[in-house]
């Protein structure tokens, strides 16, 4: 989990840097290629598509 985080840090360093910040979102833009407003009871559930959506409900699993 350790390296999940490192990994984060990492993402939001070079999303928030000028330099790397087109590159960082085309590589995002890349493992979440859609995303989907899904009505609920409760309003709209935002549905992850994509790569990153297996990344992120891997997260899940283990809180």
């Amino acid at each position: 989990m350790e390296a999940c985080r490192t990994k984060t840090a990492d993402l939001t360093g070079a999303l928030n840097g000028a330099a790397r910040r087109e590159e960082a979102a085309d590589i995002l833009r890349g493992l979440l290629p859609g995303i989907r407003l899904v009505p609920d009871v409760s309003g709209l559930v935002i549905e992850l598509v994509g790569a990153m959506a297996g990344i992120l409900a891997l997260g899940d699993a283990d809180s």
